[in-house]
């Protein structure tokens, strides 16, 4: 704005920038005159994508302008307003509800990529309880979504198995602040299926991941530990070089029924350029695993040489008994399906 004003050839320049017009960050109260300014303002965008922040109590008229280019839109922050007094929860509700409306209502957000939703104090405080009804709606206006950053939702709201929504690209969902203690509401993780998710922080009991993919290169990794933050884990699947981690899963579930008690499927994938060899010792950890698991489906990758044909002959008793075991290489070779 301030170069609008120097003379007619910066105005020019200005107006002729659409990088200059992508980026807005409205607070409410704002003047009566910001309805009829926003427009223009996104017009000069042209179709560059656009980073929101709206932050108050808002005003659907303005609001209203932002949702008309929702299919511009990349990043997107709301930043309720600060609450106070014996009413806060409901205040703090009604405030995220603006942006719905007959006028307000926001339409599809194919290109949002990361969804900021916090307090004006930017942080999750006590006067944050956004109800999880709106930012499971955000979800799912946003297919295309990478990150969401959210502060606390307490407020129950039950998502139904047929409402159940895939998000296939988001990477990151952060429930609370960086330095304080995650907070969250479970009833959004059970509407949610995450197959890209990579970093997820949250109360550890509600941590209801059903289907997890691991990829490690290394085994400093405390694997059984990190399992048990996942308890209703029911698919587990694992990419690693050598099978020392795979070994190690097979020796905790051998000794441990409380890990992983919902565990049906386990798949492991071992995959290496050298072709090392896998030991014997693997082997028998995953005959161990399956005795003492016999619920678990699981299908075994490798890149190495088959095992050996006594232990072939143990997985194929295993089978007559009722399990479904599958061990082939990458190539499809395959020993054993049932």
């Amino acid at each position: 704005m301030l170069l609008l004003n120097i003379c007619h050839a910066w105005s020019d320049i200005a107006i002729a920038t659409p990088a200059l017009w992508t980026a807005i960050h409205i607070i409410f109260p704002c003047a009566s005159g910001v309805k009829d300014v926003l427009p223009i303002w996104l017009e000069r965008s042209r179709n560059r994508p656009l980073s929101v922040l709206l932050e108050g109590k808002f005003d659907q008229d303005v609001v209203s302008v932002i949702w008309r280019h929702g299919q511009q839109l990349r990043h997107l922050e709301i930043c309720e307003a600060e609450k106070g007094g014996e009413d806060t929860d409901q205040n703090a509700a009604n405030g995220l509800m603006e942006l719905w409306g007959a006028t307000t209502s926001p339409g599809p957000l194919p290109w949002v990529v990361t969804l900021t939703i916090r307090d004006s104090m930017h942080r999750a405080s006590e006067f944050s309880r956004i109800s999880p009804f709106h930012i499971f709606e955000l979800l799912r206006l946003a297919p295309n979504l990478v990150e969401c950053l959210s502060c606390e939702t307490d407020t129950v709201f039950a998502v139904g198995a047929d409402q159940k929504l895939v998000l296939p690209n988001l990477r990151r969902l952060m429930f609370g602040e960086q330095g304080r203690c995650p907070s969250s509401d479970h009833n959004i993780l059970d509407g949610l299926s995450l197959p890209g998710l990579e970093a997820l922080r949250t109360t550890v009991n509600s941590a209801v991941l059903r289907e997890l993919v691991l990829g490690h290169e290394s085994d400093f990794l405390p694997l059984a530990e990190c399992l048990r933050l996942a308890p209703d884990l029911k698919q587990f699947e694992l990419w690693e070089t050598y099978g020392s981690l795979a070994e190690e899963l097979f020796g905790a579930l051998t000794e441990s029924a409380s890990l992983l008690p919902q565990l049906s499927i386990l798949i492991i994938n071992l995959t290496d350029d050298e072709d090392p060899e896998i030991s014997d010792s693997f082997w028998n950890a995953a005959l161990a695993a399956l005795v003492a698991r016999r619920r678990l489906t699981v299908p075994i990758v490798t890149d190495s040489e088959m095992p050996t044909p006594d232990i072939i002959a143990a997985f194929r008793e295993l089978v007559t008994d009722g399990m479904q075991v599958h061990i082939s290489n990458s190539v499809g070779a395959r020993i054993i399906l049932d």
